[in-house]
């Protein structure tokens, strides 16, 4: 059964935007329908913060397959595009993360769906509303903006590029 798909995307090495723009040419051209994306927007490192700011935004997609299959398809795109395995919260060619799969609740060694710390990340929560500000967790019904609100304001991501130009750029990307 076909389902949103919604993935994070952030990059802070290099040309950024390229990085993600590459990566959403490479998941439409592996056959996910594109729906809408957020703004980019620049922020700060989480975990370790000792490196250049990101870039950050999220895309919804529609998906009908087993996301646990899916993960091994994002991970080649990543390696495609350029990404290099250094260590946990190292500085990034491209990360795609899978945030939601419509209402599905998993957890794997390799996955887990919802992402396990979407509710902590202003930079995936503030471009994931944008699209769409009524989400709500599957775990437990809660409004993600709540989740937003309770982080407060402080380190708020700064907008990048608006959402229709970001558009307009994977779109000519897609047709090259």
């Amino acid at each position: 059964m076909e389902s949103d798909l919604f993935l994070a995307f952030g990059s802070n090495i290099d040309n950024r935007l390229n990085y993600i723009a590459e990566a959403f040419t490479k998941l439409i051209e592996l056959g996910l329908p594109l729906l809408e994306v957020s703004s980019v927007y620049t922020t700060q490192p989480y975990g370790n913060t000792e490196q250049d700011d990101f870039l950050n935004c999220v895309g919804k997609f529609r998906y009908s397959g087993d996301v646990r299959l899916l993960i091994r398809d994002i991970k080649f795109i990543e390696n495609a595009v350029g990404r290099v395995q250094r260590f946990r919260w190292s500085p990034r060619e491209i990360d795609i993360d899978i945030l939601l799969h419509g209402k599905t609740v998993l957890q794997t060694v390799e996955l887990t769906v919802p992402h396990s710390d979407i509710i902590n990340r202003k930079f995936v929560l503030v471009p994931l509303l944008e699209i769409d500000r009524e989400l709500k967790d599957p775990r437990d019904g809660t409004h993600f903006s709540d989740h937003l609100e309770r982080l407060g304001q402080a380190n708020w991501p700064k907008p990048f590029l608006k959402a229709r130009r970001f558009r307009e750029l994977i779109d000519r990307e897609v047709k090259k």
